[in-house]
């Protein structure tokens, strides 16, 4: 096809981008709120003893049981949904003035207030994981834990101009900074031993050496991402550099260079048990929790802990691919009824400008560190009200803090709340339940239940406020010796305690 100045035909594709416009701020939201997300339970789960597994926030925390044994598969399962930029009743509220339903497209007052929702760097991210094995046991006073857990992050970065081009448009010499742009997949299995001692009624440490077997992976490191438009001309600079590795499949890399025309090809030779067993085991890597609890007088606990201090390394199906080039558009010759191929025609020449080169060289990643600090007061034995607050850090340093209420009414029975103060400003609430019957106890628990609500005009819809994220943990145990806290009340009229 041939190409031509973009100036005889500006007003063409204008109007073509507009449509696109509009076709991929819609698919940009569906994906968006069909996403996973964000940040491991927290709130909720830190002091409720009746979960045993709340030593996974804090290895200094011993189960108030003497052995546990969780139930295969269902021990622990966790999945959290969401993103960092927006609620749902930021893309439908009610008009104040009329009967009707808006978007943030209604008009440039709502669109702007929109965009304000965004920062220069936003995630799509999610965590989900299921507990494969699970156990724990008590030797006087120290606690030993063993766990196996499969886990799947996943993270997907975007900026504040690539949500301004979608959904505004551009301007003539307006440069787009995408450099926050990118994909961060990971997906490993973990292999944990924690060790906890109390020292005394003061003071308790845990240390939980992990053993990490990486599964996949793909992860971008940008460098160097702009867009220039013009009325004549755009020119993408894109210089960015992303680790992949699928364990048993080959990207389609010929001479160097990634053939973004053919399909990635699973690995033919692999025929063994053996073989297969490497695909799991092959890429190692090593990681550490640590903990710590200090009661300076019964009724008050201080906690803290440092989380995800690891790094797995990537030898083997891996591929580094680099991006460092300019493409140049300045128009294509189409008519009015040819935007599905003005596309097409775009998208043929950025893989034939943009084609990354590739080296199977071996290469590092890191989990996002976190931090967790806690205090708590026992106002009466069996119920503490605290707070508690968590750091990831990422690219940014992403804080939250949740206010927090225990109440053990007994050893068989924990009720756990949670307030969320997300950015200053309260969103949601809380709610984890323990029960047990017998030696069988079971949870149930999620930091995010939105505190209020609307009702969507005309429509009878009902939408959570301010919420940007769901999250929720369950799992089935198997406790011995659950009467054990009690065994110490008996020497202790007054007792206080984070297990009971």
């Amino acid at each position: 096809m041939r190409k031509e100045s973009i100036k005889g035909n500006y007003n063409l594709i204008s109007e073509s981008m507009t449509k696109m416009k509009y076709y991929a701020v819609g698919v940009f939201v569906v994906f968006m709120m069909n996403s996973s997300l964000l940040h491991a339970q927290t709130g909720t789960m830190l002091y409720s003893s009746g979960v045993p597994q709340s030593y996974y926030l804090n290895p200094a925390t011993q189960p108030g049981c003497s052995v546990f044994v969780g139930v295969p598969i269902v021990s622990s399962t966790f999945v959290e949904v969401g993103n960092s930029a927006f609620a749902v009743n930021n893309l439908f509220y009610n008009d104040t003035q009329s009967d009707s339903v808006l978007n943030p497209l209604h008009s440039p007052a709502d669109l702007n207030k929109f965009l304000n929702n965004f920062k220069k760097a936003n995630y799509l991210s999610g965590n989900f994981a299921f507990n494969v094995l699970s156990f724990g046991f008590r030797v006087k006073d120290m606690y030993f834990t063993f766990d196996l857990t499969e886990k799947l992050n996943n993270e997907i970065s975007y900026s504040k101009d690539l949500i301004e081009l979608l959904a505004v448009g551009n301007t003539d010499h307006q440069v787009f900074d995408l450099s926050t742009t990118g994909i961060h997949i990971n997906e490993y299995m973990e292999m944990a031993v924690g060790i906890s001692k109390r020292f005394n009624d003061m003071l308790s440490v845990g240390i939980r050496p992990k053993l990490l077997l990486g599964q996949a992976i793909m992860n971008t490191t940008n460098e160097d991402i702009t867009l220039n438009t013009s009325h004549d001309r755009w020119v993408l600079n894109s210089k960015f550099d992303m680790n992949i590795c699928i364990p048993g499949v080959y990207l389609p890399v010929d001479n160097g260079k990634v053939d973004l025309t053919k399909e990635m090809k699973f690995d033919s030779t692999l025929s063994s048990l053996s073989d297969y067993r490497k695909l799991v085991t092959g890429n190692k890597g090593l990681g550490i929790d640590i903990g710590v609890h200090v009661n300076p007088i019964p009724q008050l606990q201080f906690s803290a802990s440092v989380l995800d201090l690891s790094y797995i390394k990537w030898k083997y199906y891996t591929n580094t691919l680099s991006q460092d080039g300019s493409y140049s558009f300045d128009g294509f010759k189409v008519s009015a009824k040819d935007t599905s191929d003005f596309a097409l025609n775009i998208l043929d020449s950025l893989k034939k400008s943009l084609t990354p080169t590739a080296t199977q060289a071996s290469f590092v990643s890191h989990l996002y560190p976190k931090v967790i600090v806690g205090g708590r007061f026992f106002l009466l034995p069996g119920f503490d009200l605290g707070a508690v607050s968590r750091i990831d850090f990422k690219e940014t340093i992403d804080p939250h803090v949740y206010l927090v209420a225990n109440w053990r009414p007994s050893t068989a029975l924990g009720i756990s709340a949670s307030y969320g103060l997300f950015t200053g400003s309260p969103t949601t609430f809380g709610l984890g339940l323990s029960f047990r019957l017998g030696p069988l106890s079971t949870y149930i628990l999620s930091d995010t239940y939105p505190t209020t609500y609307d009702k969507i005009k005309n429509t009878g819809a009902i939408i959570p406020n301010n919420v940007r994220q769901f999250s929720i943990r369950f799992g089935v145990n198997v406790l011995i010796g659950a009467n054990y806290v009690k065994k110490l009340m008996k020497d202790k009229p007054m007792y206080y305690s984070d297990e009971y």
